[in-house]
């Protein structure tokens, strides 16, 4: 490895992390990649998905780095370490005071399958960070094999407090956290009335962000009580993101009557079932922007989303719904938010919107461009013309869906958009087989009709997950593209909400 004196920051990913142990090859470990005597200048290191030995976990701890970071990792003893089976492999290390950003995220320890039970308890992991005077940042995301007690003066200075299910539970019962005063705050747990304890004894007058996991699992309908939440006064409060998602979970407003997050700019619901009064408290928002409720429930939260969208007071500004509403629905719910700039719909509403044309004695479908007769002219009246810049559409469809819904009456909604971000999932064979060859015809003709429906288009981007996109289809759009447009932008980056690659294609008219 040649010197590097002028890298301050250095961000690794192996993205075959999670088929080494499958097909039986030796671990790339993050030693392999690294010397640090080649960039004395390294300040911040960001790992992703990469093997971490006992050794190289407690040098990093004593180099004077200002941000550490291992997400999706997996820690083992290095072979010089190795521990009999009836003996346990403590790894204790200590940080020391330059740190100011700490992160464990989605870590985890290695051992075989075929180990005996005493060889899969031989690592347990000692975060000691209670000389961090400067640290400002710590996610702790782990499983029971690691233990990070911070002291009251650390747990003060804290202003990003991320804590995982594991480690969650131990650190609120202990009173661990109650000194903190965060603008960031997530909290992963299985008992939310533990959450909301906690939220009422901090000081919450700078939180700016709260992120609250709570899904459970079952076989019986369990109400999610919110009130207690709700209640709480939150006087800085711009982003709430609530995952209370199992199964069987309803979320409820409880006897509350009111939202005491007046600031609150941005709500994140993802939830079974939905109360409709509590849908109702969060159309009284005035000043929020940005809406994203996913209701797996297709009998009763649609029906609820349907009478409650349209009624938003805030000035929505980016509104995602993922429901079992058609796009007629949609549309006719969003129609009123005049302030809407970026939609997005799923691949739920895209079915449920050829369910529903599929069942009726007429096609509501058919595109006016096909006969321009009288008949579809006093039709294309009664379409409605949103005012978009932007939007979304994921799919897990095949090209000849998307063709279809390009040419869908209701989507003539969106023709004066600017930017079209298409989420591929999974692009699917008729036999509902993800296709690792796609027609390059059939996608031609895909692009050819997105032009021609979105006519006022500037931007055109294909969000691919890269296992899923196959040469020819690389091919393809290149070629496409570059014949069509002033410039074509191709990348690869990491996605942290589908904790994979992606690669995409972005197409400059």
């Amino acid at each position: 490895m040649q010197q590097f004196d002028f890298v301050t920051d250095l961000y690794i990913l192996d993205l075959t992390h999670e088929y080494v142990i499958r097909i039986g090859e030796s671990y790339n470990m993050l030693q392999n990649f690294l010397n640090f005597e080649k960039i004395p200048k390294l300040r911040t290191l960001k790992v992703k998905h990469m093997f971490v030995t006992d050794e190289f976990l407690e040098k990093v701890s004593n180099m004077k780095l200002q941000s550490l970071m291992f997400i999706g990792c997996t820690f083992l003893i290095s072979k010089d370490t190795v521990q009999t089976v009836q003996q346990c492999k403590q790894i204790e290390v200590t940080f020391g005071e330059s740190y100011e950003n700490i992160c464990f995220n989605r870590c985890g320890r290695f051992y075989t399958h075929i180990s005996p039970p005493a060889h899969k308890q031989m690592i347990k992991i000692q975060v000691n960070i209670n000389k961090c005077v400067k640290l400002r940042n710590l996610a702790v995301n782990m499983g029971e094999y690691a233990n990070v007690m911070p002291s009251d003066q650390i747990v003060g200075g804290l202003r990003y407090l991320t804590l995982g299910k594991m480690n969650c539970d131990r650190l609120l019962s202990s009173f661990r956290c109650y000194g903190t005063t965060p603008e960031y705050l997530s909290i992963d747990i299985f008992d939310l009335k533990l959450a909301v304890s906690f939220l009422k004894e901090i000081n919450r007058n700078e939180l700016k962000h709260l992120v609250l996991i709570c899904v459970t699992h079952g076989h019986s309908l369990k109400t999610c009580d919110a009130s207690n939440l709700l209640n709480l006064d939150f006087a800085a409060l711009k982003v709430l993101e609530i995952d209370a998602g199992g199964i069987y979970n309803k979320l409820s407003s409880g006897s509350t009557s009111e939202i005491q997050m007046r600031k609150l700019e941005t709500l994140i619901i993802r939830h079974l079932y939905l109360d409709e009064k509590l849908l109702k408290m969060i159309t009284e928002l005035e000043m929020l922007k940005h809406l994203e409720i996913c209701i797996a429930n297709r009998y009763f939260g649609p029906r609820i989303l349907h009478r409650q969208l349209s009624n938003l007071k805030g000035p929505i500004e980016k509104l995602l719904v993922s429901s079992e509403l058609t796009i007629y629905e949609l549309v006719r719910s969003i129609e009123p938010l005049k302030m809407l700039k970026e939609f997005r719909i799923d691949g739920r509403s895209i079915q449920s919107s050829f369910d529903s044309l599929a069942n009726q004695n007429y096609d509501k479908c058919q595109p006016a461009k096909v006969d321009a007769n009288e008949q579809n002219l006093m039709e294309s009246k009664n379409v409605v013309h949103l005012k978009l810049h932007t939007l979304h559409v994921s799919v897990d469809s095949t090209y000849e869906e998307l063709i279809k819904l390009m040419l869908c009456q209701d989507f003539e909604a969106f023709a004066d958009i600017k930017k079209l971000v298409i989420d591929v999932i999974a692009i699917l064979s008729k036999d509902n087989q993800v296709s690792s060859e796609s027609s390059p015809e059939l996608l031609n003709n895909l692009i050819k009709n997105i032009f021609e429906t979105f006519k006022q288009l500037d931007v055109l981007v294909f969000c691919y997950k890269s296992f899923h996109i196959s040469e020819e289809e690389a091919h393809i759009l290149r070629e496409f593209f570059s014949s069509r447009c002033k410039s074509l932008k191709e990348r690869c980056e990491w996605s942290d909400e589908c904790n994979e690659e992606q690669t995409i294609f972005e197409l400059y008219k």
